[in-house]
């Protein structure tokens, strides 16, 4: 547990502080443009990232939408709960398009890996 927990701090942090620091930070007629556009492309990138480096986790893809949560109360009002629905939806594409990624380049390395085991054999 202890590891899962190491593996998504980085994340984590990057989450809160986008979540909470820009909330502070931006006026209010940013918001639109937060909620709709540079978070949903922060979400498929890590979960892009995340996939890649670490495999599909279940649990990565239902941690981060709950970190917002507490930021539709704080910063915006109880309709940008369905955010929070949407950002699971685009964290799971994210993750989606990390597994093919993966999978494309690990099979691509095993079949490298292959080739030349097969040189070396002849």
């Amino acid at each position: 547990m202890k590891n899962i927990i190491i593996k998504m701090v980085p994340y984590l942090i990057f989450f809160v502080a986008l979540f909470y620091g820009l909330g502070f930070a931006l006026p209010f007629e940013v918001v639109p443009i937060l909620l709709m556009l540079f978070y949903p492309l922060c979400l498929i990138g890590a979960g892009i990232f995340y996939t890649i480096k670490h495999g599909f986790k279940w649990y990565f893809l239902v941690t981060i939408p709950l970190l917002f949560v507490p930021a539709c109360f704080i910063f915006y009002n109880d309709s940008a709960l369905f955010y929070v629905f949407a950002y699971l939806v685009i964290l799971a594409i994210g993750q989606g398009i990390g597994s093919i990624i993966k999978r494309k380049t690990t099979n691509r390395s095993t079949r490298q890996e292959e080739t030349l085991c097969k040189k070396k054999l002849w």
